[in-house]
């Protein structure tokens, strides 16, 4: 894949904001500059997140870099489905 090429989204509900970028990788994940394991407390929640790019066969072919605020931290899944969402789909299909 190309260099320099990331995917964005963005989900607000209430008074939180998640921004998620997706970049080409090999599926690291870093929550507000926490490694996922240290941002999310349970593996359910871990799982959760994970699920959208596990779903689509798409887990190791992407970093995700997100940033939360206010709120809460439970609904990233659909931040993670909307930035992937702006893929094309020859990158996860």
């Amino acid at each position: 894949m190309a260099t320099g090429i990331q995917y964005y989204g963005t989900g607000r509900r209430k008074t939180s904001t998640a921004r998620v970028f997706l970049r080409p990788g090999s599926g690291g994940m870093v929550v507000n500059r926490k490694p996922l394991e240290q941002a999310f407390p349970t593996e359910a929640l871990r799982t959760q997140i994970k699920q959208p790019l596990a779903v689509t066969e798409t887990a190791d072919k992407f970093d995700v870099l997100a940033t939360i605020a206010g709120g809460g931290i439970a609904r990233l899944d659909h931040d993670v489905v909307h930035a992937r969402d702006h893929c094309r789909p020859w990158l996860w299909w």
